[in-house]
């Protein structure tokens, strides 16, 4: 789509989930319906076996990437999980699917169109890894084309 925003909320996904900055966008940013909101955890340091954190990197002596790759998983059943996040994600859900039933059957549309309209707004969590989070996060706003990059720096 044209004109389409895309909003990128970038947080460190070595510390805990917050929801602060993609409630934010959310509700603080004029977006409109056919705008993506994506929320980015960079991982870059994650628990090791023997418990101590472990920065990930291309070094010899570097994390397994069996660990790392577990440890991604685990950060993104924990983004999915997270209570405000999933809420909003279904709350966001929800609306799409009551917007598309109203104007498919005749149903009459929710008073507060305000959320109708930001419903239509795609909404997709990522987690992804590798050394320095800036590196990390400048590639994939270059890959989602972003048209704004939110850093999410609460702890």
């Amino acid at each position: 789509m044209e004109g389409a925003h895309r909003v990128l909320v970038i947080q460190d996904a070595s510390e805990e989930v917050s929801s602060s900055a993609i409630k934010w966008a959310l509700h603080g940013l004029s977006l409109k319906p056919g705008d993506m909101l994506t929320l980015l955890g960079v991982l870059h340091l994650i628990n090791s076996p023997l418990g101590y954190r472990s920065r990930i990197d291309s070094s010899m002596f570097g994390v397994n990437q069996n660990i790392v790759d577990m440890e991604v998983a685990g950060k993104k059943i924990e983004y999915e999980n997270h209570g405000e996040l999933k809420e909003l994600s279904q709350l966001y859900e929800t609306h799409k699917a009551l917007k598309f039933l109203s104007s498919n059957h005749g149903i009459s549309e929710t008073s507060n169109k305000n959320f109708c309209m930001k419903s239509q707004v795609e909404l997709k969590i990522e987690v992804a890894t590798g050394p320095s989070p800036k590196e990390v996060g400048l590639k994939i706003a270059q890959d989602l084309k972003a048209t704004w990059i939110i850093l999410d720096r609460c702890k």
